[in-house]
Parts: structure tokens; C-alpha cells; sequence
């Protein structure tokens, strides 16, 4: 498998944070499944959503 991007999930107060390699052909439903799976599991339902990608 070849990774090519990083998930990063970092926490504002704790400055602590996830990073989850992601492969480029990564889809809107593989995204959410590792999403729930790894961050909302581990920090549980966030406030917001900052993404550079707009």
C-alpha cells in the first residue's frame, strides 16, 4: 500500500495529536469510516472541523 497523505487530529488545549497515513485513492466513505473508527473513538464527537482543503 502506498501512503502519500497524513490524517492529523490534534487537540487544541492538550497540543496532543493522531496522525493516520491515508493512500491517495481514498474516498468520501473510506474517510468517514477512519474517521469514527480512530478519531471520534479516541476523542469523541468534535465541536468543528478545520480542513486546508476549503
Amino acid at each position: 500500500m502506498d501512503f502519500h497523505r497524513v490524517l492529523t487530529a490534534p487537540r487544541k488545549f492538550t497540543k496532543m495529536a493522531k496522525y493516520f497515513p491515508v493512500q491517495n485513492d481514498l474516498n468520501t466513505l473510506q474517510l468517514a469510516d477512519l474517521f469514527c473508527r480512530n478519531i471520534v473513538k479516541e476523542f469523541s464527537m468534535l465541536r468543528s472541523i478545520i480542513s486546508d482543503r476549503g
